[in-house]
């Protein structure tokens, strides 16, 4: 099924509204629903691209180098607590992808990395030379696959997580002992990172591999220890943020593999290093920026961007029916970031922010909209209600 798309295009800071062209990136929405799903999160989103790179070179060995980078992020909304509570919100989550593809005196090596127990596997591939003495070469860097991650319910109410490969049929995976599977992101090694409920009730992150290996993650950190452990984004470095809960509030994390001290805390100040009530991290790209979302003194929520430790607020504003939540979920390489807002009268769309003008998601006949995710093709993923009531993923290019 196919919607059409109507997109409002907001001038962020101007407040000035004016609808976009008719039927702009209408093309190519595809709706996403496994296989006895009752209700469906498209949550990660690893893209798929060629890039050409060229170069020159003298003696009949001319050299080339190409490059492509991807990232993604994802979003979720919880379903149960209130309409805002800490326990409910939008766990969010993004994660990055990275390819390279280099040509060394007439031969290419295009690298796809897919992680097996923190192996990278390179394949070769040879390009010819144009010539002899001064000569041109060109070569692609061509990526497998879209590939899409996410979570359904089925009609037992129970939840898993899915990962849909190009136009395939979406495959459902759970993790093992789990009651439930949230899957949140992935990257480039296929790695996709999510959280899972245990028989207590005890919430985990976890990094499953292409090869279903799962290293679950439990923040700890100089003697503190989460109550629960939502893992939400995940880079190409294999990085991954996410928040947890003490017993007090929540507070973001990263987690960079192989380190002596794997876990890193941090939560939202302003510029006066007042802290926040509580800090929720949702993705990270390949540059090390994290997004996310906090909760002010007056329960109020923003959308943040966080750059080497400094922090920058961002919230969405739509003058024809207000704000009142903003949080952003997924940024991609250029810096362009999604998420969801809820208007004063707490109805949901999906936004897109680039450059500072922010692009309102709203996908015709539905009755909300959730954008989550977004890659460097800009290629974005959510989920949306339909005039029935019920829950969809989505892509949209």
């Amino acid at each position: 099924m196919r919607y059409t798309q109507m997109l409002l295009t907001v001038m962020f800071l101007g407040c000035v509204l004016a609808i976009a062209p008719a039927g702009l990136a209408q093309s190519g929405f595809t709706t996403i629903d496994p296989t006895g799903a009752t209700s469906t999160w498209a949550a990660g989103v690893h893209g798929s691209t060629s890039t050409t790179g060229g170069g020159t070179g003298t003696g009949g060995s001319p050299c080339y180098q190409g490059h492509r980078d991807s990232d993604k992020g994802q979003g979720q909304r919880a379903e149960d607590g209130d309409q805002r509570g800490e326990d409910s919100g939008y766990r969010a989550q993004g994660s990055g992808d990275d390819e390279h593809a280099k040509g060394n005196c007439g031969k290419s090596d295009s690298r796809w990395n897919h992680d097996k127990n923190d192996e990278a596997r390179d394949s070769d591939d040879k390009a010819q030379p144009q010539g002899s003495g001064t000569g041109t070469v060109s070569g692609t860097a061509t990526s497998g696959p879209s590939v899409i991650v996410g979570y359904y319910n089925d009609i037992t109410n129970n939840t898993h997580g899915y990962q849909r490969v190009g136009t395939g049929v979406p495959a459902s995976f759970d993790i093992p002992n789990a009651v439930s599977t949230f899957a949140t992101g992935v990257n480039a090694a296929s790695q996709t990172v999510g959280y899972y409920t245990d028989a207590i009730g005890t919430i985990h992150g976890f990094v499953r591999t292409a090869t279903g290996g799962v290293t679950t993650l439990d923040f700890t950190s100089n003697g503190t220890s989460a109550l629960d452990t939502f893992a939400l984004g995940i880079n190409d470095a294999g990085q991954v943020v996410g928040y947890y809960y003490d017993a007090t509030t929540a507070h973001g994390f990263v987690w960079t593999p192989g380190a002596a001290s794997p876990f890193a805390n941090f939560d939202y100040h302003d510029a006066n290093g007042t802290v926040v009530s509580a800090t929720f991290a949702t993705g990270i790209n390949n540059s090390g920026q994290i997004v996310g979302y906090y909760d002010d003194a007056s329960l109020g929520v923003h959308g943040f961007l966080n750059v080497g430790g400094a922090f920058t607020t961002h919230d969405m504003v739509d003058a024809a029916r207000g704000v009142v939540y903003t949080f952003i979920t997924g940024i991609n390489t250029s810096g362009q970031m999604v998420g969801t807002y809820w208007d004063a009268s707490f109805n949901q769309h999906g936004f897109k922010m680039a450059g500072g003008t922010t692009t309102v998601i709203d996908l015709t006949g539905a009755m909300e909209t959730d954008a989550n995710g977004i890659d460097d093709t800009g290629q974005i993923v959510g989920e949306y209600v339909d005039s029935l009531g019920k829950q969809h993923g989505f892509s949209m290019p």
